[in-house]
């Protein structure tokens, strides 16, 4: 016998803080990962089911983890032909030509593996509710210089399921 999940208004959670039902499904917060601060959002469509959200919450604790998996994600999809990580790199062709001048470092020929460790973990978004989508990390450059991400989607195994560039 299950039993239902604990819906709550005004449950805390120890990474996002106090979820209301006034928090319209949208609460967000930073995190430290490294030496980079990293926002985390969590998204929900409904009532606050607490258990599921301390689920989700509790995947925040080994963002290592997740970051590692989703960079072998990324450079298995460069070997794709369709590959979202390919269509990042071209587009940002001209960036790396200004990084090229200022290091005096070849940034475009440098290997596929080089070029990705100049992209950093700038979000992670939570979607409890999407078992399919439910974890999204973006990567970008560290400086601003784009509005252009690559995002890689996991499902609630923390399997990798997707790797897209968005703006």
């Amino acid at each position: 016998m299950s039993s239902a999940p604990t819906v709550m208004s005004n449950y805390t959670d120890p990474v996002f803080g106090t979820l209301d039902d006034d928090g319209h499904g949208y609460w967000s917060t930073t995190i430290t990962h490294g030496d980079l601060v990293v926002r985390a959002d969590l998204n929900l469509d409904g009532d606050v089911d607490a258990e599921q959200v301390a689920r989700f919450s509790k995947k925040l604790d080994d963002v290592a983890k997740l970051e590692t998996l989703a960079r072998k994600a990324m450079l298995a999809d460069y070997d794709k032909k369709r590959s979202a990580v390919g269509m990042f790199r071209e587009r940002h062709e001209g960036i790396l030509e200004a990084m090229e001048s200022e290091t005096c470092t070849p940034a475009s020929k440098e290997d596929i593996g080089t070029f990705l460790k100049r992209c950093e973990l700038k979000r992670i978004a939570l979607y409890p509710e999407c078992p399919g989508h439910c974890m999204i990390l973006d990567f970008g450059f560290r400086l601003p210089v784009t509005d252009y991400m690559l995002v890689v989607s996991f499902d609630g195994e923390d399997r990798v399921v997707g790797v897209d560039m968005q703006s």
